[in-house]
């Protein structure tokens, strides 16, 4: 089962305030961008660059996840290794909510999402 349209709406809204953050300026964008897609219960975010090889193709690098746990009523946080696998991402406190989720990547205190 995925999100219902409540939890949905909340987590598009939640997101697309973050993109209009974070997102480099637009004369950037043809060379570095950032988006988000949902896929079940995670929100994922990523690079999207142009291919090294072939410019006109686009790759999308996956480098945040975060999973509802409807049962605990929280989000798993995930950042992604060097070797492409899921590794959880060490949190203090619970992440109740997608904005905290937000935060969590701003802030960042391992040096996963942004290096």
């Amino acid at each position: 089962m995925g999100f219902t349209p409540t939890e949905m709406l909340e987590i598009i809204e939640t997101m697309e305030a973050y993109m209009v953050q974070i997102r480099p300026p637009e004369h950037i964008r043809p060379k570095l961008d950032i988006g988000y897609r949902i896929e079940k219960l995670s929100v994922i975010i990523f690079e999207i660059c142009p291919n090294f090889e072939n410019p006109e193709i686009f790759i999308q690098f996956d480098f945040a996840k975060t999973t509802f746990i409807r049962r605990h009523k929280t989000w798993k946080v995930y950042w992604m290794r060097s070797s492409l696998n899921w590794d959880n991402y060490p949190t203090k406190n619970p992440i109740k909510n997608l904005s905290d989720f937000v935060r969590l990547i701003e802030d960042d205190e391992h040096g996963c999402f942004k290096g």
